[in-house]
């Protein structure tokens, strides 16, 4: 299918000074790797160095790549790394529900916070930066009627998700208070390739696609009939991308980012299995155990996104199937081994 972002939608970002915090992520990487091919100014901000294989993607690209090292929580940092930007993609994030539930305090250091002194840095800044923020469709809860669109009231059920609502709670105040241009991102069970130095995997998908190279089996807990919405990366990055150059549309709102289709975890699991053992001919089994105890409630929910709104306020729309995604990450990974 034809890629979402055309010249015109990238053509916005030329000349753009543009800031991404949790720059050696998954998602950080991918955005930035488009962005490479635009002539603009990209401020990675990071907590550690981005190392050489990181950086080999960039090495021909036509933006300038700057990187600010040091912690999120603190505020000189921002001040420093938000002189003269136009655009925030503010990524960076704790992802794990359960390290959350382990140290609130920790998670609110790591997922509020540094969005209070980024605010408070932009709010100072002689530009009005607008900030896309990545939230997580899981601040919802537990959902009962599907598909998930933006009028269902927000009720979460983990400490992760309430720091998620709250960060966004204090971007949608200051974009109020005219501070700031912005909105939230809510993703779905994002999946795809991301750098090869990465070994972080994110999500189901990924630990499934690796494993099924590594000749391993593929566990599915319970009856896995929990309904999932995956969303390739490149439709995440792209969602991201038009954000900001529909400003008078999606400014102080929020969009559910999914791909609309629902399958279910053993669907899915399936699906790896069948790709792999067509790529590759090696024998996939899939076994099914018991679920582990401990399991959190969020674990059982059932999700498929309305994305409707997305895709009236800035044209946006799904460019990768679920089945295509998972052929173009097992070739990564493949190629990455």
């Amino acid at each position: 299918m034809v890629d979402f972002l055309d010249r015109k939608i990238l053509s916005f970002y030329k000349s753009k000074k543009v800031l991404v915090s949790g720059a050696a992520g998954y998602i950080a990487w991918n955005l930035i790797n488009k962005l490479s091919g635009i002539d603009c100014e990209i401020t990675c901000l990071t907590r550690k160095p981005l190392n050489e294989l990181y950086m080999a993607n960039f090495e021909k690209c036509k933006a300038q790549i700057n990187t600010i090292v040091g912690s999120y929580d603190d505020e000189t940092l921002w001040k420093q790394s938000m002189d003269g930007i136009d655009i925030v993609f503010h990524l960076a994030a704790q992802t794990s529900f359960y390290k959350a539930e382990e140290d609130p305090l920790e998670d609110f250091n790591s997922n509020v916070y540094p969005m209070q002194l980024l605010l408070k840095a932009v709010s100072q800044n002689e530009k009005k930066p607008y900030v896309a923020f990545a939230g997580s469709v899981t601040q919802c809860g537990l959902t009962k009627k599907l598909p998930v669109g933006e009028s269902v009231n927000d009720n979460p059920s983990t400490i992760y998700d309430f720091h998620k609502l709250l960060a966004e709670s204090y971007l949608k105040f200051y974009i109020n208070k005219n501070l700031v241009h912005g909105t939230c991102l809510r993703l779905s069970n994002v999946y795809g390739p991301g750098p090869k130095s990465s070994s972080d995997d994110k999500g189901i998908l990924h630990s499934m696609i690796r494993k099924a190279l590594q000749k391993e089996k593929l566990t599915i807990y319970g009856t896995g009939d929990f309904i999932r919405d995956y969303t390739y990366i490149d439709d995440v990055v792209n969602a991201f991308l038009a954000c900001p150059c529909h400003l008078k549309k999606t400014n102080g709102n929020y969009y559910i980012v999914g791909s609309g289709k629902g399958y279910s975890v053993k669907e899915a699991i399936n699906m790896v299995a069948r790709v792999v053992e067509r790529i590759t001919s090696l024998k996939v089994n899939v076994i099914s155990v018991e679920s582990p105890d401990g399991l959190l409630d969020i674990e059982y929910r059932n999700f498929i996104a309305d994305n409707s709104n997305l895709k009236l306020d800035t044209g946006w729309f799904v460019s990768t199937d679920l089945e295509e995604g998972i052929v173009k990450t097992v070739n990564k990974f493949r190629s990455d081994l």
